[in-house]
């Protein structure tokens, strides 16, 4: 049965009305508002792309916008990496008495931890954690002869950004592990018995048999954690504040600084508004990869 185009267009307004309330109209704003000074007790003025010239050529841009694609980047082939890994081993065959590890059950609920505990309160335990003065990991090291003081993972810039990115990882990496873990319960066995009995052995397999089947989900993972990665903000800001000397600032970090510390609403829009054209790109390059690998799929 047809339905008639005016029915359709009635049976999907609430979406639409949903999605302008919710996506359009607050983008139109924030577009709107990177064009003028926009502050704290003071009137709006149109200044044109005024923010956007002094974002770009600020001393802040150059930096930021490295140390953002540099988290981004380190974040997603950690989490995927580890991720497949993990994934993998959980998934193994072969050590218990009915052909699976025996403790596979018991190892996927320890993977969910991480993921199930609010966001803010992981980052304040690792704060703890990482303190050099009375931290668990420091005294550790101390005790191992590893190092031989106390050692302040957030007090440089290097250590700090490292130590917030293991723990965005550490937070994100359980979900991406069950995504994989699902993909790898959906191969055909008879594709995996089949490379055996070719003689393929099982980084053979593993290459040319499992890796293929689950790329379509490794792509999508890929996408939508650079995506997350890209836009934490609780984690960064909860750990270091972006510091310290602004060794752990983002661009999230340093929208909400001027937005909301600083009060330059109309600064902090534009950079918000290069953040979402970045993002929009992010999503243009998975598109066209993911095209990419399906048309070379059917050839």
């Amino acid at each position: 049965m047809k339905i008639p185009g005016r029915t359709l267009f009635f049976l999907f307004l609430p979406s639409i009305i949903a999605i302008a309330l919710i996506f359009i109209f607050p983008l139109t704003q924030l577009l709107r508002l990177s064009f003028t000074d926009a502050s704290l007790g003071k009137d709006i003025d149109f200044v044109g792309l005024v923010n956007y010239r002094d974002f770009v050529s600020g001393g802040d841009f150059g930096p930021v916008l490295g140390r953002t694609m540099l988290w981004t980047a380190g974040g997603v082939v950690l989490k995927i990496g580890i991720g497949i890994i993990g994934a993998l081993l959980i998934n193994s065959r072969g050590a218990g008495r009915s052909g699976r590890w025996s403790f596979r059950g018991i190892s996927r609920a320890l993977v969910l931890p991480p993921w199930v505990m609010p966001l803010t309160i992981s980052a304040i335990v690792w704060t703890w954690l990482l303190n050099g003065q009375y931290g668990l990991i420091s005294s550790l090291l101390q005790r191992l002869s590893i190092i031989d003081g106390p050692f302040e993972f957030l007090g440089s810039r290097r250590p700090a950004l490292l130590s917030v990115l293991m723990v965005d990882v550490w937070a994100g990496l359980p979900l991406i592990t069950i995504f994989i873990i699902a993909a790898l319960e959906g191969i055909p066995r008879d594709s995996l018995e089949a490379a055996a009995i070719e003689g393929a052995g099982r980084f053979q397999r593993m290459r040319y048999v499992v890796l293929p089947l689950i790329r379509p989900v490794i792509l999508s993972l890929s996408a939508v954690t650079a995506i997350f990665t890209f836009n934490s903000f609780d984690v960064i800001w909860v750990m270091t504040q972006g510091g310290p000397s602004d060794g752990t600032t983002t661009l999230p970090i340093l929208a909400y600084r001027s937005s909301i510390r600083r009060f330059e609403v109309g600064a902090g829009a534009a950079q918000s508004v290069v953040m979402s054209l970045m993002l929009f790109a992010l999503v243009g390059i998975y598109l066209s990869i993911r095209r990419g690998a399906e048309g070379h799929g059917h050839d």
